[in-house]
């Protein structure tokens, strides 16, 4: 009898082994995100930047004397950020569109501006 139970318990084992390795199998893999920058460096008083048109779903930015504008060319409009320093997110879209990138100097001074492009 000891011979049948220690082959159940093999094949019981197996069969769990194989179970978990299947839902293994079955979950989702995590998702590439990536980032790129966009529109850097010195804007004069509200001066506007396009970035290089890529594969985004969402941009952020941030200027280091005032406040900024950023936004994905037709797709989400414009957001600005509060104040130097404050960062901003654009609308997200639901998924990857390739458009051209928006930042913009929200202020009268110069202001160092910090664009950076999100995908997955």
């Amino acid at each position: 009898m000891p011979v049948v139970l220690n082959r159940m318990k093999f094949w019981l084992a197996a069969l769990f082994s194989l179970m978990a390795l299947a839902v293994a199998i079955a979950m989702p893999a995590a998702a590439n995100a990536s980032t790129s920058n966009y529109c850097g460096g010195w804007k004069s008083p509200h001066q506007e930047c396009s970035g290089e048109a890529r594969w985004v779903y969402q941009t952020y930015g941030w200027g280091d004397q005032a406040s900024v504008c950023v936004g994905i060319g037709g797709w989400t409009g414009v957001s600005c950020s509060s104040g130097a320093g404050s960062g901003v997110y654009s609308g997200q879209m639901a998924s990857n569109v390739y458009s051209w990138l928006y930042l913009s100097n929200n202020s009268n001074v110069n202001n160092y501006t910090h664009g950076v492009a999100l995908t997955h």
